[in-house]
């Protein structure tokens, strides 16, 4: 007797442990994909950043480093926010950034990345 009182009281309480597990796999692939994103992005800065610094390095000679700079930093979909180059011109350090999307967003709305480099 008291056997079957006890199962009917557990009756769908496996429906609710699927249900939590299911939210809590489903919030962990998100943070998953949250956090991929931020990753790929701030390759994507560094990479931008790599090739603006080492574009302007080469054209500091012709005098218009920073220019070539944003150029390449256009082309590669991020924006130059600043462009240094020291007094002899052996030396430039640009940083660049960009929005980021998605989830992260709303959390970290910026990303920057910054490179230096020399004439050739």
């Amino acid at each position: 007797m008291r056997s079957r009182r006890r199962a009917a009281s557990e009756r769908g309480l496996a429906t609710i442990w699927v249900l939590t597990w299911c939210g809590l796999l489903c919030a962990m692939t998100a943070a998953g994909m949250a956090l991929a994103q931020v990753v790929i992005l701030r390759h994507h800065l560094s990479s931008a950043a790599d090739s603006a610094a080492l574009a302007a390095a080469g054209t500091t000679v012709d005098g218009d480093g920073c220019r070539t700079a944003a150029r390449i930093a256009t082309a590669h979909g991020v924006r130059l926010d600043r462009c240094d180059i020291d007094g002899d011109g052996s030396t430039v350090t640009v940083r660049v950034s960009a929005p980021t999307p998605g989830l992260v967003g709303g959390v970290i709305p910026r990303m920057t990345g910054q490179a230096r480099a020399g004439p050739p």
